[in-house]
């Protein structure tokens, strides 16, 4: 699988770089580079009581800065999170020692996040 994602990399990027507003094209020498998109990167839209998509001119900047994130958590991995004394959330010390938080993904952790906060210890 490395392997192929290697050999695949602009089309693993693209998605990421479209969202910012570039598209990744690549060299005779096997390196890549960006070309700026004439309309920009991703935009707000909204839906007519029909049912059609219609595209605003706006960009839509939680979605690039979401790429934005993801790209640079892969290139440079994600930042450590400070904890508390509680841990993680509400993670107990014992649970917050035991396992390495950072090798799960930010969905994962906001997963963990979740259920962590639902299954909290009601006070007593």
């Amino acid at each position: 699988m490395r392997a192929l994602a290697e050999e695949w990399a602009e089309v693993l990027l693209r998605p990421y770089f479209r969202a910012l507003g570039y598209d990744v094209q690549v060299c005779a020498d096997n390196t890549f580079t960006l070309v700026e998109l004439k309309d920009g990167g991703a935009k707000l839209y909204g839906r007519t009581h029909g049912g059609r998509v219609v595209l605003s001119t706006y960009d839509d900047f939680p979605t690039q800065m979401k790429a934005a994130e993801k790209l640079l958590n892969r290139v440079y991995g994600r930042p450590k999170v400070q904890a508390d004394a509680a841990g993680v959330s509400g993670l107990n010390a014992p649970c917050q020692s035991e396992y390495d938080l950072s090798r799960l993904t930010d969905d994962e952790v906001d997963t963990l996040e979740a259920l962590c906060a639902r299954a909290r210890r009601r006070p007593t």
